[in-house]
């Protein structure tokens, strides 16, 4: 059985042969030696992509160690009822945040609050340490009044005494 043969338009006489049509290019296509252009070497293109990871690493780097910077802690605390743990300083959306270790023993006396005292000796009195359900303020946000921070205490309001103190190697602010 024969195949019905196309012929195109124009053509008449039925003998013809695909051979007797030349091909035309509509669209030119590129090939796939074409990218990257001739004209740029690939060690170039290597050495974009190797300075822009080199650019990355050292902003991660530096992101890195701004954080660390941002964190500070204190000496072991000493005295006569407080004196385990040490406490950090961070910052924390523009707050200074005073935050206890978890090997801090909470004094067993009836009124302890935090208090810190700034680089020129003023103290400042602030939250209570114990609360409710013998839970403890761990963290607390220190008050934007306050300069900087050389020392943290744990004063007993009670007995209006210091029950231990730990001290920053210099003042945070």
């Amino acid at each position: 059985m024969r195949y019905p043969i196309h012929v195109p338009a124009g053509v008449s006489d039925p003998s013809y042969s695909c051979k007797d049509f030349e091909a035309v290019a509509t669209n030119p296509v590129k090939c796939n030696s074409d990218y990257p252009p001739a004209n740029k070497p690939k060690t170039q293109t290597y050495m974009i992509y190797k300075t822009i990871l080199a650019s990355l690493t050292a902003l991660v780097i530096a992101t890195t160690s701004s954080f660390a910077q941002d964190s500070h802690k204190s000496g072991p605390f000493q005295g006569a009822k407080a004196n385990t743990g040490y406490v950090t300083h961070t910052t924390e959306n523009g707050n200074s945040v005073l935050t206890l270790s978890d090997d801090f023993k909470a004094p067993d006396t009836p009124d302890p609050h935090w208090q810190v005292v700034d680089s020129k000796g003023n103290t400042y009195l602030l939250q209570k340490l114990s609360i409710k359900g013998d839970k403890m303020n761990r963290k607390i946000t220190v008050p934007k009044y306050v300069p900087d921070i050389a020392k943290v205490q744990i004063w007993c309001a009670f007995a209006e005494t210091n029950l231990g103190e730990a001290a920053f190697e210099h003042p945070v602010k």
